[in-house]
């Protein structure tokens, strides 16, 4: 706690006081006693400022100046930082105190360590949050080099409860951020000042370099650190933005990196509509001038300006802010501080300024924009940028147009000059930019703020020729509306535009088009008349714009409807056509009148015009315009005249429509200039360039009013001849020859005509060419038809007096129609088919009725049943009679044949049917029934739909006979009303009589089974239908008619059921109420069930399309019943034809749905009202039927949905339950359609669903459902469901995002359960997937919701871990059973994977929300999957285990004994990845357990060690304690006492392939919690050697080979200390050494022998105990084992080598057998004779091995008993040396150890060394016996050493040698003077050759022997 301020005192006291401190400051000598000084007085002192004593604060002041320089030279030297904040903290603290406070805050902070540093950031914010914005900047800029170091604890620090100190944080941040690493004041050279940088002011500047940042390197240093700190998250995102977005342009990218990491994670987080956002953006880019000189900010540098337009870029509405967006581009593209890059982010800023919701702004500072855009295109150093630059002004000219119209008009003038001159990617960016302009000015709204035209354009623009273009705009001013150009504009722009219309280059041509289209309204013709021109462009992209800117589409035929006026596209079956409706006039052009004047001034002008390019030339004539320009303009003009007459649902004239035409040709235009230029025009192009337009714009005129306009034409009747004889084409011959008709008729009297009709039929038949005859038979036919309409009309006085039925030429000319019937020339018989209608239509033929042979005649051409060879043949000489009567019933006859021959195209035989129809109009024909019939006859022998209906329309014409509408002259009567038309009422009789009877003809068809004749039936019903309802006999039958077309619509023929869907819609019309009620009910059924009564079948009828069961094996069809029981019966299956008959019932079923759609969709509208109670049957099934698979089903069902249901997302909101129960009901249907169909529909209803409402509990039945699906037989029904699982899951989880409510709770009740027990481990994979997917997710959002589900869900998850393993690698696993290695590696690949699956992701996620006593909940059944077979739920057990070990922590002791239980019994599991996962989690578990369980966990598994041999509970085990060690280390060390001991032993296991890694991991354990190995021994020697008492005596071999290597350990590391603890120990390995030879018991005599090796005090051990060693160790050596033998004769001579105990004789007794034995002798005088050379080899091996240990063990064994040594010197001398040649070199090497062992112990040469009184013998005192003793050993041992040392190869025996002489010289060199003399001489011999040798063994030792014999 800080001091209180100092209370008023006496000063001298203070002196006192300070002087006493500073003469501890001066006597501090080392920086830590100054440290300590400081620490105790420097805050009390600061205190002392605030003093009101002058000299006591001057020697304060005095005092810190001193400790100032003191602590500045001392770097080390800590200050009392906790002190200093807790005294800056204290309110009553002086102003002096504190600035001196912070003084030696900054001083000392930086001081000290980061950790500490980091550690007192909280601390230090703290202190400075009431301080001053001075203090507080001082303290910020010290704690910035630190601040990233705070990491994942930056939300401890609260800064947004600081918003203040947020701000000033922030703002230093940013100028750190943007100092440069040249502005730090380290670069700074003497003299030269530093320029503030760019983007800072100078006050910001000083602030951060004055006491702050000093060097480059620590700036970078900084940067770095503010930058780790802002992606901390301790700011928000819009925050810390532009600090981001600095530091991310850093010039070094140590920070940029780290900056770029967070910056794009903020820059998509923030709000780019934000002004406040943006707004720091725009002013670091531009810089700030408002303020003091010292607060003026200069604009930033170009690298900073890169990256803030990069992301400014981003801004939106209210983002973008004027004026300061539009300065960021001029600034960018004119400054200095700019590059090409920063150039190109300003034109796409300038893009993105568009985006401003602020119109007005846009308007104020658009000009300024698009002027500095302009500037750059102007500029040609630029030209990089244009394309760019002209896009931008493109777009910008589409935001704001009229800114654009208003500075920059003239600019389109400049572009349309500059555009064919520039390269192409720059001109289609001029294209773009000119087109955009065009959609800018077409916008435009207030003409009162467009400027005089006058000024914007040049008047050098407008040429003298496009003066009348300018003229024509003028004086259209009434056209004049809002939204276009004014008059004056828009004659200049069209001067301009017809100007480039001609250019060369395609793309100008292009731009003035679309010019015209767009900027003109429809009713201006100057533009039309460009566009027309363009219409014949050879370029197909610009006609087709123009011609669509034209008529609305490009399309012909649509163009054609719209010249006709059409509005309405005719349906299949043509409704007879009815009064046109009143006129209702929408404007598509300007007027003909208007648009004729002006094309005819320009083809004037083009006349005059000698311009090459307006001249076209044709064979011998110039046109002004091109023959396809040409036709275009006459098509137009035809197109504007008739919307000017009214026109509406025309079709080419004659029509219904000629009458209006005629009557405003005649009330407007035919006496105008325009009807006579049109004409004119039309004549102009048709003599060089004759077509189809000019002869149909000739007919409309002259036939509307052909008395007025005939006569202007006769002289055009020869070129019309030509035309109809020669032209090859049709449309022309036919329209010259009704031309010429209409002409010649009403300008010739009488005969002429009748001459004239008469020549060309005499014409016809002499001429050859069949276009010729065509022609002519066209042009007499219609100058007849012309003749007898005007004669019936009584229109011309020179007709009045014809009698029709006896003019010849009429007679002739139907006489020569008939025999052309009888051609085979397709032309000649379609030419007579269509004229014998046009005549017979017209009046009544001028033939006899029949004759009795035209009767059997027409018998046998309707029988074709009947039909032969003969009846063909006589129907072939009927058809070519020359010379007989013709009769109307022979032309019948003949028109029949045409129709059933085959050879005739179908186009003629729908002609000859359309005929025998017609002939009925003109005259009551007597054969009108017959004809009936032979169309009912005909019913089955086509199916052409074409032809059926044209049957049905010459029915309704024989129907009605003379009053059908078509006996009028179409020319000049309008359409009369049904009623009207009644001019014969005893016909009218007949003809009732003639439709009774067919529509009983008709409704009998229903019953048949024939497809065609059902197909024909029900359309000549609607034919009826639509023409003859009113009659009576139809009115009868209505209710019949009804079921016939229910019938129909359950046919597999979709024109069929379309067909009869409209004759229901009729029937609907024309019943009454109850019938309405009736047929609706009759629809509903059918659609629900698919009703369809039983239908006769017959052979012939058919079952199925063709094809759509394929075909038979030999290639025939599958269609009819005959065909199907053949097929039965060939494959003898005759059950077979019950399952064809089946799939045909459910084809008729689906037929029969669809057909009921089909006349729901004709009579929704009509029905609404009857419909409305049956909904709820009908909307979920037409819901479900919407989806079907098939394309028609599905159509079909979707037009009736649309059709009943206006509203689709109200009416399934309503009838959502029933929609939804129809689904689940049907999702498991047994047709896969059904199925297929309900996952699609389901799959649309939940995306659209808001909640299930009281549905919820449907939903695991609706799971349940789609899971069965999704293991359909069918596979696009299987991907259907698994789509609609995903829906579903989503839908689920929307409910239990966040915190769900009681709603989302009811789902996860309902999901979940289905989810666990039958998706997660259904055997399905899809459903696996989508299950454990949804669970996952659903643990993610539901969060603690998810609590009451967690005991069930866990568990279920845990077992779907193992359940979804990879079968492939658990069976890989298995087949490596034999290789544990392999096996380990792909186990462990198992666990790894199930650890990071789905499942076990999801347990880890619900771990959070866990608690104590729902784990309890859940813990039985975790314990019992830990018993499943199941790699991955074992796996998954044990880490959901430690999971929840961390996260309950000692929350989980009371229920710790259960799992561990079940863990240490999951360490005994086969698998060894399971083994490892269950010893992590018991090393997390023990932790956080009762010491009780730890203790019975640590003693069981000592337990085990001892009493389980198997390796794998060894590693088990090993595994556990290193876990235990990793985690909970302290746990063991004081477990020492159960653990040590069992390391020990576990540590000295045998090391082998298998058991290397377990022992390796018992050496680490005991390395992690032992002080050291002979440390950690001697702490627990009595431990570890009870328990290797216990485990010496165990019956395990390889324990009581552990136990013996452990005490050999003992004894190495214990040396000395062992007390009587080694005596135990021997005692112990002695009762083990007792019985029988077994693997591993050679370990207990290494043992032994290191017990006896190594100990100061082995003596002291009892001397019977020691004979007992070696009495038992030699009893080892005798046994025959020859492996075990070595170790025993190997610890032998180690024990009495250390013992010196003699019991040579013995060993030499026991060895002599041994040593003698020759190795080459093995195996020759073997009684084995079994034994291979291999085992020969074997115990040759083994016996050497044995003899190098057994000389080793005879020299160690040699005693210093001279005795002993007397009795055996001379035989091991003469032994060594006599079987030293006949050994092998290993043996010889044995052989010199051991007689280098001898040398170094014989008495006679050494002494007795254990009797230091006893001297080795002079020579003198030598006697007899021991000089020949010594000479014999001397010679034996010369002998030896010469035969080594000749062996030049063996180095190791070299060796050996020269250690003897090295040991003898030093020994004889005194004494011996002969045996030293001898020895040198021996030496001497092989000197030369040891020094060559380079062993550096031998080089050692030859330097040390040379010594010896140096001097002698």
């Amino acid at each position: 706690m800080a001091a209180p301020a100092a209370a008023p005192s006496d000063p001298a006291n203070d002196l006192v006081l300070l002087e006493r401190v500073f003469l501890r400051l001066g006597s501090a000598d080392s920086d830590e006693q100054l440290q300590t000084c400081i620490g105790k007085f420097l805050t009390p002192v600061l205190l002392k400022l605030a003093s009101p004593h002058e000299q006591v604060r001057k020697k304060v002041m005095e005092l810190l100046l001193h400790l100032n320089k003191r602590i500045r030279c001392r770097p080390e030297v800590q200050l009392p930082i906790d002190a200093l904040l807790q005294q800056y903290q204290d309110a009553r603290a002086t102003s002096f105190v504190l600035n001196f406070s912070i003084i030696y805050l900054t001083m000392g902070y930086p001081r000290l360590p980061k950790e500490r540093q980091t550690e007192l950031i909280p601390t230090v914010l703290q202190s400075i949050s009431s301080r001053s914005q001075a203090h507080q900047d001082v303290i910020l800029l010290m704690l910035m080099p630190i601040l990233g170091t705070i990491g994942n604890k930056a939300s401890t620090l609260k800064l947004s409860d600081r918003p203040e100190q947020t701000k000033s944080l922030l703002r230093l941040a940013k100028e750190i951020l943007l100092l440069p690493y040249w502005a730090v004041p380290g670069n700074k050279n003497i003299g030269v000042e530093i320029p503030v940088p760019p983007g800072m002011s100078l006050a910001s500047y000083k602030q951060v370099t004055d006491k702050g940042i000093q060097s480059a390197d620590e700036l970078e240093k900084t940067k770095q650190s503010i930058v780790n700190f802002l992606n901390t998250d301790a700011f928000e995102d819009k925050d810390m933005l532009l600090c981001l977005i600095i530091a991310a342009a850093d010039s070094r990218f140590s920070v940029a990196n780290i900056a770029n990491v967070g910056l794009g994670k903020v820059s998509c987080a923030v709000d780019w509509s934000s002004k406040e956002l943006c707004r720091p953006i725009y002013d670091l880019f531009l810089g700030n001038s408002s303020g003091t000189a010292d607060q003026k900010r200069t604009p930033s540098c170009t690298r900073i300006r890169l990256k803030l337009l990069q992301y400014l870029s981003r801004a939106t509405r209210d983002g973008i802010i004027f004026p300061q967006c539009v300065k960021i581009v001029s600034s960018s593209m004119v400054s200095n501080n700019t590059n090409p890059r920063l150039k190109k982010l300003a034109l796409n800023f300038s893009i993105n300024i568009l985006s401003s919701e602020d119109s007005a702004a846009l308007e104020v500072h658009g000009s300024l924009l698009i002027a500095e855009l302009i500037k750059l295109t102007e500029n040609d150093d630029e030209r990089a940028h244009h394309p760019q630059a002209f896009t931008c002004i493109g777009q910008i000219a589409n935001k704001i147009p009229l800114v654009y119209i208003r500075t920059n008009f003239q600019t389109i003038e400049k572009l349309f000059d500059k555009m064919p001159e520039v390269e192409p990617d720059l001109r289609i960016a001029i294209r773009e930019a000119l087109l955009a302009f065009a959609n800018a000015i077409k916008n435009i709204n207030d003409h009162s703020e467009l400027m005089d035209a006058s000024q914007l354009i040049s008047k050098s623009s407008v040429t003298s020729g496009d003066a009348e273009m300018v003229d024509v705009s003028k004086s259209q001013n009434s056209n004049k509306k809002s939204g276009y150009l004014d008059e004056s504009q828009k004659s200049i722009i069209i001067a301009l535009l017809e100007k480039h219309m001609d250019n060369e280059d395609q793309m100008v041509r292009f731009v003035a088009t679309r010019y015209a289209s767009v900027l003109f309204p429809k009713e201006h013709i100057p533009s039309k008349y460009l566009l027309l021109l363009a219409s014949g462009d050879s370029k197909e992209e610009i006609k087709l714009d123009a011609l669509k800117s034209l008529y609305g589409t490009a399309r012909n035929s649509e163009i054609e409807d719209l010249v006709q006026n059409i509005t309405m596209q005719s349906t299949q079956i043509e409704e007879r056509p009815s009064k046109p409706e009143p006129d209702k006039k929408d404007k598509v052009g300007p007027s003909f009148e208007s648009m004729v004047e002006f094309v005819w001034n320009k083809i004037s002008k083009r006349k005059e015009s000698s311009n090459l390019k307006h001249r076209f030339v044709v064979g011998n004539h110039v046109l002004p315009f091109a023959p396809t320009t040409y036709y275009e303009i006459l098509r137009y003009l035809r197109m504007l005249l008739n919307h000017d007459a009214g026109i509406l649902n025309g079709v080419p004239h004659p029509s219904v429509s000629s009458p209006i035409l005629a009557g405003h040709l005649r009330k407007f235009l035919i006496t105008s200039d325009a009807l006579e230029h049109f004409l004119n025009m039309v004549k102009m192009i048709l003599t060089p360039s004759p077509d189809v337009i000019p002869f149909t714009c000739l007919v409309d005129i002259i036939g509307c009013i052909p008395q007025k306009m005939s006569p202007q034409f006769v002289d055009q009747l020869p070129f019309l001849q030509s035309n109809f004889t020669n032209s090859m084409r049709e449309e022309i011959r036919d329209l010259a020859a009704v031309l010429y008709s209409l002409i010649k008729v009403h300008t010739s009297n009488i005969n002429d005509i009748g001459n004239n009709i008469i020549e060309m039929i005499e014409n016809s038949k002499s001429i050859k060419s069949l276009e010729s005859q065509c022609g002519l038979i066209a042009a007499y036919t219609n100058l007849l038809e012309r003749s007898i309409v005007i004669h019936k009309l009584k229109s011309n006085i020179a007709l009045n007096d014809l009698d029709v039925s006896q003019w010849k030429p009429y007679k002739e000319g139907v006489l020569y129609l008939a025999e052309c019937l009888s051609s085979t020339q397709n032309l000649i018989v379609n030419a007579a088919c269509k004229n014998i209608a046009i005549l017979g239509k017209t009046y009544a033929l001028p033939l006899e009725n029949s004759t009795e042979s035209d009767i059997s005649m027409f018998n046998l051409i309707s029988d074709e049943k009947n039909a032969t060879s003969e009846k063909n043949t006589e129907k072939s000489e009927y058809l070519n009679e020359a010379g007989g009567v013709m009769t109307k019933l022979k032309i019948v006859n003949k028109l029949f044949l045409v129709i059933k021959n085959p050879k005739f195209s179908s186009k003629i035989k729908e002609r000859a049917t359309a005929t025998l129809g017609l002939i009925n109009v003109g005259e009551r024909f007597p054969f009108s029934k017959k004809i009936i019939e032979g169309f009912l006859k005909m019913a089955k022998e086509t199916k052409d739909f074409e032809i059926h209906l044209q049957i049905g329309e010459s029915l309704v014409y024989c129907i009605d006979g003379v009053n059908s509408p078509e006996n009028r002259d179409i020319w000049s009567e309008p359409m009369p009303d049904k009623d009207s038309t009644i001019r014969d009422n005893q016909a009218l009789l007949e003809n009732d009589e003639n439709l009774e009877w067919l529509l009983t003809e008709l409704l009998n068809f229903a019953n048949n089974p024939h497809p065609n004749s059902r197909q024909a039936s029900c359309i000549w019903l609607l034919a009826l239908l639509k023409n003859c309802s009113n009659k009576k006999p139809l009115q009868s039958k209505l209710s019949i008619i009804q079921d016939a077309f229910m019938e129909y619509l359950s046919e597999n023929n979709d024109i069929v059921q379309d067909v009869a869907s409209k004759g229901l819609s009729l029937v609907y019309q024309c019943s009454n109420e109850n019938d309405k009620k009736e047929l609706v009910n009759k629809l509903v059924d059918q659609l629900a069930g698919g009703k369809r009564q039983v239908a006769q079948v017959t052979q012939d009828t058919k079952i199925f399309e063709e094809g759509q069961l394929g075909k038979t094996p030999t290639g025939g069809n599958l269609s009819t019943y005959k065909e199907l029981c053949s097929f039965a019966s060939d494959l003898n299956q005759p059950d077979l034809i019950y399952k064809f008959m089946h799939l045909a019932n459910h084809n008729a079923m689906w037929n029969s749905k669809k057909g009921a759609a089909f006349g729901f969709h004709s009579i929704a509208q009509q029905a609404g009202s009857q419909l409305s109670e049956h909904l709820p049957k009908i909307v979920p099934r037409l819901y479900r039927y919407r989806f079907d698979p098939t394309p028609k089903i599905q159509n079909s069902m979707s037009s009736i949905w649309h059709a009943l249901v206006p509203e689709t997302q109200k009416t399934v909101e309503k009838y959502q339950s029933e929609i939804l129960n129809d689904l689940i009901t049907n999702l498991t249907a047994n047709q896969w359609r059904i199925r297929m169909s309900c996952c699609l529909a389901l799959t649309d209803l939940l995306r659209g669903m808001r909640n299930l409402g009281d549905d919820i509990s449907r939903l695991g039945e609706l799971w349940s459902q789609i899971f069965r699906v999704m293991d359909d037989v069918h596979e696009g029904t299987r991907n259907a469901a698994e789509n609609t699982a995903l829906v579903l899951s989503k839908f689920c989880l929307r409910f239990t995002d966040g915190t769900p409510g009681k709603f989302g709770k009811e789902v996860m009740g309902a999901t979940l359960p289905i989810l666990l027990n039958t998706g997660i481990t259904n055997t399905v994979a899809e459903v696996r997937q989508v299950s454990l997917q949804t669970v996952s997710k659903m643990v993610t959002t539901a969060g603690e919701s998810l609590k009451p589900f967690l005991p069930q869900l866990i568990p279920a998850l845990l077992q779907a871990t193992g359940d979804l393993e990879s079968s492939k690698l658990s069976y890989l696993s298995t087949m490596l059973g034999g290789k544990q290695q392999s096996q380990e590696i792909v186990d462990s690949a198992r666990a790894q994977a199930a650890k990071s699956h789905y499942t076990t992701e999801t347990v880890a996620k619900c771990v959070q929300y866990i608690d104590i006593s729902t784990f309890d909940a859940m813990l039985p059944s975790v314990l019992e999957l830990m018993k499943s077979p199941q790699l991955g739920t074992k796996v998954a057990c044990t880490h959901l285990f430690t999971c929840i070990t961390h996260h309950l922590g000692k929350e989980i002791m009371p229920l710790a004994g259960k799992i561990m239980f079940s863990l240490v019994n999951g360490l005994l599991d086969r698998n060894i990845a399971v083994r490892k996962h269950c010893a992590d989690t018991l090393g997390s578990l023990v932790g956080y357990s009762k010491e009780s369980s730890v203790d019975k966990l640590l003693q069981k598994l000592c337990t085990w060690y001892k009493e389980r041999d198997e390796e794998s509970v060894r590693n088990s085990i090993a595994l556990t304690l290193q876990s235990i060690s990793n985690k909970h280390g302290e746990l063991l060390k004081d477990k020492s006492d159960l653990v040590m001991p069992m390391l020990f032993l576990s540590m000295h296991a045998e090391k082998t392939p298998e058991t290397k890694a377990t022992v390796e991991l018992y050496e680490e354990i005991w390395t992690d919690i032992s002080p050291g190995k002979e440390q950690g021994i001697r702490m627990n020697l009595s431990q570890i050697c009870d328990c290797l008492k216990e485990t010496i005596n165990s019956p395990s071999w390889s324990m009581k080979t552990q136990a013996a290597n452990a005490i050999a350990t003992v004894a190495l590391e214990m040396k000395s200390g062992l007390g009587s603890q080694r005596q135990q120990l021997i005692e112990m390995l002695l009762d083990a050494l007792k019985g029988r030879t077994w693997k591993g018991k050679e370990k207990l005599l290494s043992a032994l022998a290191n017990l006896c090796r190594y100990d100061a005090d082995v003596e002291n051990l009892p001397s019977e105990l020691l004979q007992q060693v070696v009495d038992n160790v030699m009893k080892e050596c005798n046994k025959p084992d020859p492996v075990y033998k070595r170790c025993s004769l190997s610890a032998l001579g180690d024990i009495l080598e250390v013992l010196k105990m003699d019991r040579f004789e013995q060993v030499y007794n026991t060895l002599s057998d041994t040593l003698a034995k020759d190795v080459a002798s093995i195996g020759k005088d073997s009684d084995d004779e079994s034994d291979s050379n291999e085992e020969t080899i074997k115990k040759k091996e083994q016996h050497i091995l044995l003899q190098e240990v057994a000389y080793e063990t005879l020299g160690k064994a040699w005693p210093n008993n001279f005795e002993t040594q007397q009795k055996y010197h001379r035989v091991f001398a003469s032994h060594c040396s006599d079987f030293l040649p006949t050994n092998t070199r290993t043996v010889q090497v044995a052989i010199l150890i051991a007689l280098k062992l001898y040398v170094e112990k014989l008495i006679i040469i050494n002494g007795d060394k254990t009797q230091p009184n006893v001297e080795k013998m002079e020579v003198d005192d030598v006697d007899k016996s021991n000089s020949d003793d010594l000479e014999f050993i001397i010679t034996h041992i010369i002998n030896a050493l010469d035969y080594s040392l000749g062996i030049s190869k063996h180095t190791r025996l070299r060796k050996e040698a020269l250690n003897i002489i090295n040991m003898l010289g030093k020994t004889l060199k005194e004494t011996q003077v002969d045996e030293f003399t001898r020895l040198k001489q021996l030496y001497q011999k092989y000197e030369a050759d040891l020094i060559k040798d380079a062993a550096p063994e031998i080089r050692t030792r030859l330097s040390h022997i040379k010594l010896i014999f140096q001097d002698k």
